[in-house]
């Protein structure tokens, strides 16, 4: 059976490295890009079926990052 390693399992300066383990990276890359995709195509597409104006669903899709971001911001200096 083989075993899966970090790849800094190995590494020598591992305790002096700041780099965050592949998981966190996927993680930041999941609420940075996968989940601000989610949030403008579902508002554009709600938008669109309420107001068959592409014009201000596209407005309303990207207005909607701003509480996304404004909520991202918050829970970054809760963490911090």
């Amino acid at each position: 059976m083989t075993q899966k390693e970090s790849a800094c399992g190995s590494c020598k300066l591992a305790g002096h490295c700041n780099v965050p383990d592949t998981n966190v990276k996927m993680t930041a890359v999941l609420v940075g890009f996968g989940l601000p995709l989610v949030v403008v195509l579902l508002a554009l597409f709600v938008c669109l079926w309420l107001t068959s104006d592409e014009t201000v669903s596209a407005l309303v899709a990207l207005a909607a990052l701003i509480p996304y971001y404004i909520i991202l911001w918050f829970l970054q200096l809760k963490t911090n």
